[in-house]
């Protein structure tokens, strides 16, 4: 039987039906598509979180850094900044592409210099070698590797030129209690620009206490930048008679720096392991070679188990229904293939022999359509992840489950296809039962939506023992899919008890045909709403936990900061003319005490607070113009607002230590810029405030307040060169994504994000088997479609009726989704928040847009599906199916 040709030839018999052979080639490209994309997914989010974490690091604390003091010589192995230590450690990581060359640095001891000879000293300096420096100052005269090179204020504050001569003078205590005079001369080689304001932080911040400010915003010691040649070739050991240029060098020290782009968890697992090997073998202890890295990388471990612990069950879940669509497949090769399947049992083969022809017609669409979308995977997780690099162990791994996804593919084909074929060569129909489950399972599933949603509670995020990741509740992604399972089976019990007493209502040919239909058979009722409403429902749910997670967030950041950025300054200079439009002054005082309790003060600029201050119109009934005019008034007591936390006193004093403010809270809301976790938030005027201060005998500057700088509609590197060129001095600068802990809530998002994208995968997974179902229901009704068209149905009527039916009931399921969606969305919102104790609570974010867009997909999927079962009603041979009866 095996070797006839229906079998020998099984596998190239379906390229003679082109839609069946599309069908099923794109099924299997969307499953292999599925169960390779999950753990690139986690891969993507894995190596994002790594970067994320890193990125607002200094370099050199995740680099791996040798960096001892001189008081361990003579205990320790240490490699000196030598050149044959630097080829002894590019040899280590030479085979590590995201290991960047050995960046050496020598901080010299500061000098006193003298100027061309003078008696008396000119200046101090700070000798400093750091690879690469020569690329990151700017030069604006000489030449570099001539000899020093100092930045063009120090040049013109000094005056002292290129080709000057700088000597130096200093005494050092020996070993041996011998004293020794070291001198030296330097000629300044170059002038650079001033690094103040052109300082590269990434490169800079390790030395920064040498190139930048001091906190109170003032310039440091001039820093003179030198060849390495200047502090000879010196190393940790002992000398008899240590060379002069050794004793400049007062510490000195490898890194091994950390490429971020492409860098993937565990990639920066291997580059752990260097380092160690780093610190055991060229260091006499592998606790001398530090780094930030292992630590950044064992926390992202933690974000990716608990990532997987929500992606992995909601993968699983996509898979079975791409399982579904491609047994699915085998059902519609049946119904394609009907009047051979006739003749083949004539002959004697049955039904199991008809599976196996099944699954073997279908090997090389399944093969070719798995393999196609398993490597698709790939550009797809890069694309749709989270933005991290996919690491090729993921992408195989991916490509792996390729292999026994084929086998249970073709298995349910032929399975099904054995089961269809044996229900198509039956004499009798079988008696079809009366769906009596449908309510009380309906209900089942509701009522486990309710407890699943009541064991969620108030809190759905979860932490670890030491509260660094927060993960997602799983119960959050059962609970929707039980809601909108129960909403299925009920809506469409509903709609057929509501048809059922409209079908008897006199209309057209074609509602009266759609109506018909559809309480003809309950199943396809539910299938075509379930196939429209679950995807819908679980992209718009997932969509508006998405936002709303991501909007909350940035909402507190900015509260927490009081507006985008951050900077604590040190005089009230007026606002620079860049940021004059988009920047306030104010001063506050953290925790001072306001009739026994800890509060904080917050003393605004009424003139500039609206242009600087973050401010969204859900935080109070009030705008912020009328909440700044009531306390505009200056009076004794002084008029406050009351944020953030109730106090039980409307009238009182606060206590700023050396002086007392009467306050008298004229009003009260629950959120105000600048409030802090779990602490009340007092806002008084500043000319109020200064008006009560200046009475009080106190020094200028020293009314218990610090000073910031509070700017929206801009970014870091805008707003400290504005500063810089305002000459306002500030120490650092704060952004939303400084102030919050990222990694705590991104899980969150990433979790929703991924079922956000799985469900549009099912989306397109369901959108093709509602066009194979409408094609083959219209078979199974082809027969009776060619009667009425002799009985005067017209094909326009018959169209009209399919819409009626596929377009009605997809729209219907599409509608009622996106409402579902929302009542589950509002449900569980108020739970998910990773910073509970941070104003204000979340937010919530609609999605009419993505509401609307898939209610217009749904009706287009819908025409489409009426119009493929029209044209498999055109392509009829009318005449056959009235002579064999179908």
């Amino acid at each position: 039987m095996f070797r006839t040709p229906p079998f020998r030839k099984a596998p190239l018999l379906l390229f003679r039906h082109r839609v069946v052979f599309l069908a099923v080639f794109g099924a299997a490209a969307i499953l292999g598509l599925v169960v390779s994309l999950t753990p690139q997914f986690l891969s993507s989010a894995a190596s994002a979180a790594l970067n994320k974490e890193l990125a607002g690091r200094c370099d050199s604390s995740y680099a791996g850094s040798l960096r001892p003091h001189r008081s361990f010589q003579g205990f320790v192995r240490i490699p000196g900044v030598t050149e044959e230590n630097r080829e002894k450690l590019a040899l280590v990581i030479a085979q590590q592409p995201n290991l960047g060359p050995p960046r050496a640095t020598i901080r010299g001891i500061p000098l006193t210099m003298m100027a061309n000879g003078a008696e008396e000293p000119t200046f101090n300096m700070n000798l400093l070698y750091r690879t690469g420096w020569e690329d990151q100052v700017k030069l604006v005269r000489g030449d570099v590797g001539s000899g020093v090179s100092i930045d063009e204020y120090t040049a013109e504050n000094y005056g002292v030129d290129v080709g000057d001569q700088l000597g130096y003078e200093f005494t050092v205590a020996l070993s041996n209690d011998r004293m020794k005079t070291v001198r030296g001369v330097l000629t300044i080689g170059s002038i650079h620009e001033d690094l103040v304001g052109q300082r590269n932080d990434n490169y800079w911040c390790d030395v920064s206490d040498l190139v930048g400010l001091s906190p109170a915003g003032d310039r440091l010691s001039p820093v003179g930048f030198v060849p390495l040649e200047v502090f000879g070739d010196g190393v940790f050991a002992a000398f008899e008679d240590p060379p002069d240029e050794w004793f400049l060098r007062g510490e000195e020290y490898w890194e091994l720096p950390v490429e971020l782009q492409g860098l993937t968890l565990g990639t920066a697992h291997d580059i752990n392991a260097v380092f160690n090997h780093v610190g055991k073998e060229i260091a006499s202890n592998p606790d001398l070679l530090r780094s930030d890295l292992e630590t950044v990388s064992d926390r992202v471990d933690r974000v990716d188990a608990a990532l997987a612990t929500s992606v992995r069950p909601l993968a699983i879940v996509v898979i079975v229904v791409a399982f579904a669509l491609m047994a699915g497949a085998g059902s519609y090769w049946v119904d394609r293939r009907a009047n051979e399947l006739r003749l083949l049992s004539a002959i004697g083969i049955g039904p199991a022999a008809l599976g196996w022809k099944a699954s073997m017609e279908m090997v090389i669409p399944v093969v070719v359509g798995v393999a196609l979308g398993s490597l698709v995977s790939y550009p797809v997780a890069s694309v749709v992840g989270p933005g991290g690099t996919v690491e090729w162990s993921a992408v195989r791994f991916g490509w792996l489950l390729a292999l026994p996804t084929v086998l249970i593919a073709l298995l349910l084909v032929g399975i099904v296809a054995a089961l269809r074929s044996r229900q198509l060569l039956r004499t009798r129909r079988a008696h079809t039962s009366v769906r009596w489950w449908t309510v009380p399972l309906a209900l089942v599933l509701l009522v486990g939506a309710y407890l699943v949603r009541s064991a969620v509670g108030e809190e759905a995020v979860r932490f670890g023992e030491n509260e660094l990741v927060g993960f997602v509740d799983p119960l959050v992604i059962l609970f929707p899919l039980l809601f909108f399972s129960g909403v299925v089976l009920l809506a469409s019990e509903v709609f057929l008890l509501v048809v059922r007493r409209l079908k008897t209502l006199h209309g057209s040919n074609s509602i009266y045909l759609a109506l018909r239909r559809i309480t003809s058979n309950s199943g396809p009722v539910v299938v075509l709403i379930a196939g429209a409403l679950i995807p819908i429902a679980t992209l718009v749910y997932s969509t508006a936990l998405t936002r709303s997670s991501d909007e909350s967030v940035q909402v507190k950041g900015r509260v927490f900061i009081g507006s985008e950025i951050r900077a604590p300054v040190y005089d009230f200079d007026p606002l620079p003319s860049l940021l004059i439009d988009d920047s306030t002054y104010v001063r506050r005082a953290d925790r001072v005490e306001f009739e026994g309790t800890e509060v904080d003060l917050l003393v605004v600029d009424r003139a500039t607070f609206e242009k600087g201050a973050f401010w969204d119109r859900s935080f109070s009934d009030q705008t912020l113009e009328s909440l700044l005019e009531q306390v505009g008034a200056a009076k004794d007591p002084l008029p406050a607002i009351l944020a953030n936390a109730p106090v039980q006193v409307a009238l009182g004093t606060i206590d700023m230590g050396r002086f007392e403010i009467p306050i008298e809270v004229v009003t009260s809301e629950d959120t105000f810029p600048g409030a802090r976790i779990d602490r009340p938030l007092l806002v008084v005027d500043g000319e109020s405030f200064d008006d009560y201060v200046s009475g009080l005998d106190l020094a200028p500057g020293f009314d218990g307040t610090d000073q910031f700088l509070w700017t929206k509609n801009g970014d870091v590197e805008e707003v400290e060169h504005a500063l810089s060129q305002a000459e306002i001095g500030f120490a650092f600068t704060t952004s939303v994504d400084e102030a919050l802990d990222l990694t705590k809530f991104q899980v969150i998002i990433w979790t929703f994000d991924f079922l956000e994208l799985y469900a549009g995968l099912a989306g397109i997974i369901v959108v093709g088997a509602i066009l194979l179902y409408a094609d083959t229901r219209q078979r199974e009704r082809n027969l009776s479609y060619a009667l009425a068209v002799r009985m005067g149905l017209t094909r326009r009527e018959h169209l009209l009726a399919g819409f009626f039916e596929f377009g009605g009931l997809v729209f219907l399921g599409g509608t009622l989704g996106s409402v579902v969606a929302y009542l589950a969305a509002r449900s569980i919102y108020p739970a998910l928040d990773a910073l509970p104790s941070t104003p204000p609570p979340p937010h919530w974010v609609g999605v009419f847009d993505i509401t609307v867009v898939l209610g217009i997909l749904a009706l287009i999927v819908g025409s489409v599906a009426s119009y493929v079962a029209q044209r498999t009603a055109d392509n009829a041979d009318v005449s056959e199916l009235l002579r064999h009866g179908g």
